[in-house]
C-alpha cells in the first residue's frame, strides 16, 4: 500500500522528495508557533523515525533476497510496498520462465530419446552436455557418470577424434566397431558456438545387404564372362 500521493507518482525521488518536504514544513511550521528548540526536537525524531524505516526496511529486504518466497512478499508501507510488489511480479515471472525452459528441454530430451539414431550435444571443448540413449549404447558412454566428460577421454579411436577436431561435413564410417561387428556412420555437425551435434546411426544391416549385392553382381559378371 503506498502512502498519500496527491500527484499520482510513484518512482522513488518522488517519494523521498515529498517526505523531506514534508519534514521540512513541519519543522517550520513548528518553528514559528514553538520557537527553534522544538524544532530542532521535531526535526531529530522525524530523522530518526525516518532513518528507522528505512533502515528496518531495508534489513527485511535482504533476508527476504536471501530466500525469496513467491507466495508472499513482505508486509511494508509507502515506496517499499511498491518495491516488493515489483520484485515479487519479477520473481514470479522468473520463475515462470524456468517452469517453461525446463518443460520445454524435457519435452526436447523425451523427443531425442526415441530417435533411432545417437545424438550427443557437446559444449565448445567437447564436453558432453546431453546424449540419448542410442549414442550411450554406440560408444559405451553412461550419461549420468560422463555428462561433463570430454568424449574424446571415452572414445579414443583416432578416426573418430581426427574426424571430430576436423569438423568434416561427410560421415565418418566406423566398421567392426569395437569387435561389435557393428558399422555405425557418424556425422559431426556445428551449431551455436562452437558447439557440436554428433549424430551416430547403425548401418551395419546397410552395409550387409551392399556386400550381398556387390558379391552378387560380381558372382554374375564372372559366369557370364
Amino acid at each position: 500500500m503506498l502512502d498519500w500521493n496527491p500527484l499520482g507518482f510513484s518512482s522513488p525521488r518522488f517519494h523521498l522528495a515529498w517526505r523531506l518536504a514534508l519534514i521540512f514544513a513541519g519543522t517550520a511550521l513548528v518553528w514559528l508557533v514553538f520557537g527553534a528548540k522544538a524544532a530542532l526536537v521535531v526535526l531529530s525524531v522525524s530523522a530518526l523515525l525516518y532513518a528507522s524505516h528505512m533502515f528496518f526496511n531495508t534489513a527485511l529486504l535482504r533476508a527476504w533476497l536471501r530466500a525469496p518466497d513467491t507466495h508472499e512478499i513482505p508486509d511494508s508501507l509507502g515506496i517499499w510496498s511498491e518495491i516488493f510488489s515489483r520484485l515479487y511480479r519479477i520473481l514470479r515471472l522468473n520463475k515462470q520462465s524456468a517452469t517453461r525452459i525446463a518443460r520445454e528441454l524435457d519435452r526436447f530430451q523425451q523427443a531425442g530419446a526415441a530417435l533411432p539414431d545417437g545424438i550427443a550435444l557437446l559444449n565448445e571443448t567437447g564436453e558432453i552436455e546431453w546424449c540419448n540413449p542410442v549414442t550411450q549404447a554406440h560408444f559405451a558412454i553412461d550419461l549420468e557418470r560422463d555428462r561433463g566428460q570430454p568424449i574424446t577421454y571415452l572414445v579414443r579411436q583416432p578416426d573418430f577424434v581426427e574426424h571430430l577436431n576436423a569438423s568434416n561435413a561427410e560421415p565418418l564410417i566406423l566398421r567392426d566397431w569395437r569387435g561389435s561387428g557393428l558399422t555405425l556412420s557418424v556425422q559431426i555437425v556445428p551449431y551455436g558456438d562452437a558447439q557440436k551435434l554428433i549424430v551416430s546411426r547403425d548401418i551395419t544391416q546397410i552395409e550387409r545387404a551392399d556386400t550381398v549385392r556387390r558379391d552378387f553382381v560380381a558372382n554374375v559378371s564372372h559366369e557370364l564372362r
